[in-house]
């Protein structure tokens, strides 16, 4: 048997999806089965003209909708039926005949009829024009070609081109034929033997050259858009002025299985690049080094753009370190990675970075960390714990070493159900760093063996805190710690949360006092908890209860009594409780009596 691969046009059969073709001995109806391969190892009656969907419309393909070229031993007529019955009953009075007398064999017609598949080992040979045979092959528009590899065969880069006339190519996944210059443009979403894949565009991990080992990045985004999952097998590779835009995250996804490869990198100072719509996962066993996104460790690049992202499951969704400055970040969902985002940066040069809508969900150790980055803003953000996260220190966001004027605005901050470890923080400040929240809201769950917190100020850092929230849902949960020199400013705070912060040291307000009066005096609350009551009263007799006009927190507070008369009086307090007082007045006989009083008390509210 010598079989040979019969050529189709998928624009000749467009019209006629749902349709079946089938091969008959040479002027009969006995039928003749195709086979899947060259290797004639699975064989078929039929097959089906597809109707879109995996396979693209009027591509042949088989029963378990895979897309195939039909190999065929010798002469054969070839015939259209409307349905599978009348396939199947050999019927022709309603069929389209295709094809009259072909001879398969390929060493008389493969490479003359312009009706034929050429078959190439590589797509170098298929742009110089050497057949898979060794033999001399011209293609000509129209003609399909079909290669068993890129580099090599079986590399897994097979795939099929269409021959149109000369245009623009990128020369990894498009090409000119050498001879006349024709355009081979590849066939999206037809692999041989299997789904279109990064290989298909000059990708390879044994190929040193990284031009040739992705700098098509433009190439994979014309693939990504049309193909819902590409295969990583080398990282797609991004360099300045590049985009790479899927059709949507639900709709485009990039898949690594490997631990070590990365799915995106960013070439040394590459600016103004856009990265959208799109979905990359890591789907292989625990990985400890690979990176959704990982930008050039010495210059990260600026001005690029990341948006509508979903990056899942890898150890680090976005990685970088120096020199990555002025960048936009927003409608960006990390999830269950390692760490949600990691810059590790040395010199103080990654700058001015603006993330907005941007979600680390489930973070397996912890949601950002941070080192020597200065200028970020971060807007309508939200940071999640993973559930099952009960041993790491910094949950949430771990700033070390000079982390400069760094500010959370309208941003969350929630457990989802895991807890804050005992004596750690959900959010770590340390070793020199400046941050700011404003109108952040906190949900923690804390541990039971011992106090954790939401914030931890240490080592020279300063925390400011205006108009936030915090809710502490279970636990032993403390809002806020400033240890080793560690500073805490606070603007605008709740007053209602105040009471939370007896036990914090170094901590200054930036906010107002509170005064107020009714019929029992006036007072003053002050923010450090302090609560001043004051007032003037006639005809106070020996044994009268002065009443507060705000009840203090105890009755561990200290009365000052002045005599607004021009007599000798002498003043005792006792019964001191959190509402008031009871007063005794002596007379300098010290008989009890009357007098008009004026009364400063100062204790605590908290």
């Amino acid at each position: 048997m010598s079989l040979a691969p019969v050529s189709y046009l998928s624009d000749a059969l467009e019209d006629y999806p749902g349709q079946f073709i089938k091969f008959f001995l040479q002027g009969t109806t006995t039928p003749l089965s195709m086979a899947t391969d060259s290797g004639g190892l699975t064989t078929l009656a039929k097959a089906e003209i597809s109707s879109g969907g995996t396979v693209p419309i009027g591509f042949v393909k088989t029963a378990g909708d895979a897309i195939f070229i039909p190999w065929v031993d010798g002469a054969y007529d070839l015939w259209l039926f409307p349905t599978a019955a009348e396939a199947n009953a050999n019927d022709t009075s309603n069929a389209i005949q295709l094809a009259d007398n072909i001879n398969a064999n390929p060493a008389s017609l493969a490479l003359t009829s312009p009706n034929l598949e050429i078959v190439f080992n590589t797509v170098q040979d298929m742009i110089d024009g050497v057949a898979a045979d060794g033999s001399a092959a011209i293609l000509d528009i129209g003609q399909r070609a079909v290669t068993n590899g890129y580099y090599a065969a079986d590399d897994g880069g097979g795939a099929i081109y269409l021959t149109k006339a000369n245009q623009a190519v990128d020369g990894f996944v498009n090409h000119l034929v050498t001879d006349n210059s024709n355009a081979l443009l590849l066939q999206f979403g037809q692999a041989v033997g299997g789904a279109i894949n990064s290989t298909q565009c000059g990708t390879s991990p044994s190929v040193a050259n990284n031009d040739a080992n992705l700098n098509a990045a433009l190439a994979i985004a014309d693939i990504v858009n049309f193909y819902d999952n590409l295969p990583i097998t080398a990282p797609v590779n991004i360099a300045t002025g590049q985009s790479l835009i899927g059709s949507g995250r639900a709709s485009t996804t990039l898949t690594v299985t490997a631990n070590d490869v990365d799915a995106i990198t960013v070439d040394s100072n590459a600016r103004n690049i856009k990265l959208s719509a799109f979905t990359a996962t890591y789907t292989g066993a625990t990985s400890t080094t690979n990176a959704a996104i990982h930008f050039d460790d010495a210059n990260g690049g600026e001005g690029g753009v990341y948006r509508e992202l979903a990056l899942n499951t890898f150890q680090y969704g976005i990685k970088a370190k120096d020199i990555w400055w002025g960048n936009t970040i927003s409608d960006v969902r990390v999830n269950s990675c390692g760490v949600s985002l990691y810059v590790d940066g040395t010199q103080g040069n990654s700058i001015e970075n603006t993330f907005t809508n941007f979600y680390s969900n489930n973070p397996t150790t912890r949601g950002i960390f941070l080192t020597a980055v200065k200028g970020w803003t971060f807007i309508t953000c939200n940071f999640g714990l993973h559930p099952t996260n009960t041993t790491v220190g910094a949950d949430y966001i771990q700033m070390l070493s000079t982390c400069f004027a760094m500010k959370f605005i309208s941003c969350n901050f929630e457990s989802s159900g895991g807890t804050i470890p005992a004596d750690r923080a959900g959010i770590e400040v340390s070793s020199n760093c400046e941050v700011h929240f404003d109108g952040c809201t906190f949900v923690a769950n804390g541990g039971t063996a011992a106090t954790a917190y939401e914030i931890q100020a240490k080592d020279f850092s300063v925390v400011t805190v205006s108009r936030s929230f915090f809710i502490n849902q279970t636990g032993n949960i403390t809002n806020y710690r400033a240890t080793q020199s560690g500073q805490f400013i606070f603007h605008d705070a709740d007053r209602s949360e105040l009471s939370t912060l007896s036990s914090v040291e170094s901590v200054f307000f930036a906010i107002p006092n509170e005064a107020g009066s009714n019929a029992n005096g006036n007072f003053t609350k002050m923010p450090d908890g302090t609560l001043v009551c004051r007032d003037s009263i006639a005809s106070v007799n020996s044994n009268d209860v002065i009443t507060f006009p705000e009840d203090m927190i105890n009755g561990g507070f200290q009365v000052s009594i002045t005599n607004e008369q021009a007599n000798d009086r002498i003043f005792s307090v006792f019964s001191k409780g959190p509402t008031g007082f009871t007063i005794r007045v002596m007379d300098a006989a010290a008989a009890q009596t009357s007098a008009n009083i004026g009364y400063v008390a100062t204790g605590r509210w908290f």
